[in-house]
């Protein structure tokens, strides 16, 4: 456990299972949210030192860093029962919004 930790929630609006062409022809969206957790005071975090909250799997590669008023996540983990390394998800270039 990270004792002195920057959380980190994202949000944004996904897409009901784009895979079924149902869903895909009404176009609805939901509301989505993860957090991460990095040691503090830090511009960039690696494999071993971000938490995913609620990931069924650890992250096995990548990393979160800090630039002034963005963040970048670009992490991965691997799917051991299908042998491939996938993105959660998340992984992309979001505006900061500090809250203390």
């Amino acid at each position: 456990m990270l004792y002195f930790c920057l959380v980190i929630t994202l949000m944004g609006r996904r897409r009901l299972m784009a895979h079924d062409p149902i869903s895909a022809l009404k176009n609805k969206t939901y509301v989505d949210s993860t957090q991460f957790m990095i040691p503090k005071n830090k511009s960039f975090a690696g494999k071993g030192e971000v938490r995913a909250v609620g990931f069924g799997y650890p992250i096995d590669s990548g990393g979160i860093s800090i630039d002034k008023d963005t963040v970048r996540i670009d992490l991965f983990f691997n799917e051991y029962d299908c042998h491939k390394k996938t993105s959660t998800g998340w992984n992309g270039k979001y505006v900061i919004f500090w809250q203390h």
